[in-house]
């Protein structure tokens, strides 16, 4: 397989999951499931865990925001922090995103049969490859 095409593959995967998974954009999702059940949580803190920068970050919360998937509070003591909070919202998009993944899961899970477990092993080889790469 070319490099082209291994491209392509990768590039069209990733479309069709976020399509099956939620209505909401997986990186929306990743950002929901890393603030559900959390108090106080900083931009900072949320940068680190998904693994983003801090301008991309700040993006991120002004678009969820908009959707009001999330709110921002200060605390008096400093003005310059703001605490991410996930809203009603929020809480409904993500649990509705969770039913597709599961439903999602029980699919593939059903078409690979026996083979799921061999699957599974190479996603985490997969991932494990990539974050070599990133160390470097």
């Amino acid at each position: 397989m070319e490099a082209r095409e291994f491209d392509r593959l990768v590039c069209q995967l990733g479309k069709r999951i976020d399509g099956r998974l939620s209505d909401i954009k997986r990186t929306s999702y990743s950002f929901l499931r890393a603030i559900d059940g959390k108090d106080d949580v900083t931009m900072t803190q949320l940068a680190e865990e998904l693994g983003i920068s801090l301008p991309r970050c700040s993006t991120l919360v002004k678009q969820m925001e908009r959707k009001r998937l999330i709110k921002r509070s200060c605390p008096k003591w400093d003005k310059r922090i703001s605490f991410i909070h996930i809203t009603d919202a929020g809480k409904k998009a993500l649990e509705e995103g969770r039913k597709r993944f599961l439903g999602f899961y029980t699919k593939i899970e059903a078409y690979f049969g026996d083979d799921f477990p061999v699957f599974c092993s190479m996603i985490e080889k997969t991932n494990g490859f990539l974050d070599s790469l990133q160390e470097e």
